[in-house]
C-alpha cells in the first residue's frame, strides 16, 4: 500500500475505482466511464449520473458554500455525503465498520451457509454462472 493509500480513509478508497486520474475529484464523465467499464448499458451509465447530482453540494461543502457547477464529487470530504438510508458500514469519518460490514452480508445469508456458492446458486443474489 503506497503511503497516499495509507492516509485514506476506507470509504475514499471505495472511491477510488472512480477517480480515473486520481486527483481527487469524481467527475460525472468519470461516473459514467466507470459504469461503462463495469459492463453496464449507456442508459444505465447515463443514469448513474444521479450520483454527481445527489453527493456533489456536500462534499463542496467543505471547499466552498457555493454549489458546483460541474457536480463534481471532492473524495477529501466524502463522509459529508453519509445519509440516512445507508447502511452504516462507514463511521462518519469515512473509516469502514468491520462489524456492521460483516452484519449486512449475514442478513443477506438466507441458507446460513456462508457464502457456500452451491447452496446460494438458486437466490437472487447468488454466484451461478460467475465461477
Amino acid at each position: 500500500m503506497s503511503n497516499l493509500a495509507a492516509n485514506l480513509t476506507a470509504l475514499q478508497l471505495h472511491l477510488a475505482f472512480w477517480d480515473y486520474n486520481n486527483d481527487s475529484i469524481i467527475t460525472p464523465v468519470e461516473i459514467y466511464r466507470g459504469f461503462r467499464d463495469l459492463g453496464f448499458c449507456i442508459p444505465f451509465s447515463l443514469g448513474g449520473l444521479l450520483i454527481n447530482l445527489f453527493f456533489s453540494y456536500p462534499t463542496t461543502l467543505g471547499h466552498s458554500w457555493l454549489p458546483d457547477p460541474l457536480f463534481r464529487i471532492y473524495t477529501d470530504t466524502i463522509h459529508k455525503a453519509k445519509h440516512g438510508s445507508d447502511t452504516g458500514v462507514y463511521s462518519s469519518e469515512g473509516n469502514l465498520r468491520l462489524v456492521l460490514f460483516d452484519e449486512v452480508f449475514d442478513k443477506m445469508d438466507s441458507t446460513g451457509t456462508k457464502n457456500d456458492s452451491e447452496a446460494n446458486e438458486n437466490s437472487p443474489l447468488g454466484t451461478k454462472g460467475q465461477e
